[in-house]
């Protein structure tokens, strides 16, 4: 690989795809403050940050259209953006490796 091809990889790599990372980011935490946070806190207990948490009382939540657009919208934000995205920038990253490997000799 001629050092002008690895220079563009690494720029791809940092420069763009971690860009995408950080967005990618900002959209989760947006999601999880603006639209789970309020829900969680006034129905669950017990919580556990990417763990568990205990409904309140589970029949109301179960039954509840408004929980289940937050739990579709959140699954819908993980398939268009956050998977995509996260797979591009392993794909890039692998990539990234690989030839620096190459390079190095290793």
């Amino acid at each position: 690989m001629s050092n002008d091809s690895l220079r563009a990889l690494i720029t791809r790599v940092y420069d763009r795809r971690y860009e995408n990372l950080a967005q990618m980011q900002q959209t989760q935490r947006s999601v999880v403050l603006e639209a789970l946070r309020a829900y969680f806190l006034l129905h669950f207990k017990d919580l556990e940050f990417n763990r568990s948490a205990t409904p309140l009382d589970y029949s109301f939540v179960a039954s509840d259209q408004y929980f289940r657009n937050l739990v579709d919208y959140r699954l819908e934000v993980l398939e268009t953006a956050e998977i995509p995205t996260t797979d591009l920038i392993l794909a890039d990253v692998n990539s990234l490796l690989e030839a620096l490997d190459r390079e190095l000799g290793d």
